[in-house]
Formats: structure tokens, sequence, C-alpha cells
């Protein structure tokens, strides 16, 4: 590939996660709405959703899942690191390197291993197939 496409693809990733990061801020306000439905339904008016407040679940993990690449594309992520400010923009460039490669990789590839016995083990006990005689 050569750097002019190389410089193409990152600048359309970029707008793409911005997009994506921009909507999930939709998401938010969604889900603080829920939230305040759950507790006026629960306290108000005495009536517990179980539904709804696993929806609201599933949603603020999604919602994570979107923001947290918005945040890495603008590089807005929180940093515990008295160091990096003080280095060059090359330097920074090389601890976000290394951290990415040495940090994040590595957690991401053991999370995806250690989910899959149990993701396949909770999709197939609870799928139903229809037998024969419903066909």
């Amino acid at each position: 590939m050569t750097k002019q496409r190389l410089l193409h693809c990152q600048q359309w990733l970029t707008a793409f996660t911005t997009a994506i990061g921009r909507g999930s801020a939709w998401l938010a306000l969604l889900l603080v709405l829920g939230m305040v439905l759950v507790v006026v339904l629960r306290y108000g008016f005495d009536i517990g959703n179980i539904a709804l407040q696993e929806s609201l679940t599933y949603l603020h993990g999604g919602l994570f899942m979107l923001a947290i690449a918005y945040t890495l594309a603008e590089d807005e992520h929180v940093r515990v690191d008295v160091l990096y400010q003080r280095f060059s923009p090359r330097g920074q460039a090389w601890v976000n390197l290394l951290g990415t490669l040495f940090l994040l990789l590595p957690i991401c590839v053991a999370i995806f291993w250690l989910s899959l016995d149990y993701v396949a083990t909770v999709s197939y006990t609870h799928l139903t197939l229809p037998t024969n005689r419903e066909v």
C-alpha cells in the first residue's frame, strides 16, 4: 500500500469513528431517560420492569464500546501518567504504540479467548429448534 492510500484509509476510519462517537452521544441521553423512567415507575407507581432494566444495562455496554473508540480516536482518554505530557510528540507516539501492543491488545485477546467457552455454552443451551411436527 502506498503512503497516500494509507493516509486515505486513516482519514476514512477517523471520520467513521467520529460519526459513530457523535451519534453515540444520543445513546447517553436515551440511557439517562431510561433510568429516569425506571426510577419513576419503580418508586412512583410501584412497577418494576426487569426487561427495561436489563435493556439499559446492554445500552450502557453498547454506549461504552462505541464511545471508547471515539475517545481513543480523539486522543481524549484518561491518562494517569505524569511523564507522558513531558514527552515530545514522537515520544508520545511511541508510548501509545507500545501501550497498544503490549497492554491493550493482549487484554483484548485474553477477554476474547476467555469468553469463547461462556458464549458457546450460553448460545447453544438456550437454542431450541423446531421439531418436524412444528414445521
